[in-house]
């Protein structure tokens, strides 16, 4: 068992072997430059910089770095596109969205849909607020499975 650091610090040490390997270590580090001394008590003014001795094998300063953003003409942006592939890219979503709203308004789905379910229509034939939702809600449904189609395949 070793001994308790309260007692070194204070000189009673018991324990003789403690006491020699803690004399030796003491004056390793004497040796060594290092001003340790096992009863002296803890300095009670504070220790500036400018007083302690200079490290051995002091690293160089690391190089400041800069968090700036790079300039836009060093910027990877990528092939650029030719006027009608940007129009087209740009236009992609509003156009089906288009194609789908077109689709579902055919007639021959108004009138498939007139017999088939009867209580999106109204008594005058037209379509009810039911009938409003359900469609609204197909386009929507296309045009989520068209952006996940889109997207998996990278279009």
């Amino acid at each position: 068992m070793g001994t308790p650091l309260d007692r070194l610090e204070s000189g009673s040490i018991p324990n003789k072997a403690d006491d020699a390997l803690m004399k030796q270590i003491l004056a390793e580090m004497n040796d060594a430059g290092a001003a340790v001394q096992s009863s002296a008590p803890p300095p009670s003014e504070p220790v500036y910089m400018d007083r302690m001795p200079p490290m051995q094998m002091q690293q160089p300063m690391p190089r400041s770095v800069s968090f700036e953003e790079e300039p836009i003409s060093k910027r990877y942006v990528g092939p650029r596109k030719n006027f009608a592939s940007a129009l087209l890219d740009w236009l992609r979503d509003p156009l089906f969205i288009g194609l789908f709203v077109f689709l579902i308004s055919l007639p021959a789905l108004h009138t498939y849909g007139a017999t088939a379910v009867p209580i999106f229509y109204s008594v005058g034939g037209s379509l009810s607020w039911v009938g409003l939702t359900v469609k609204a809600l197909l386009v929507a449904g296309a045009f989520i499975a068209f952006r996940t189609i889109t997207y998996v395949l990278g279009v």
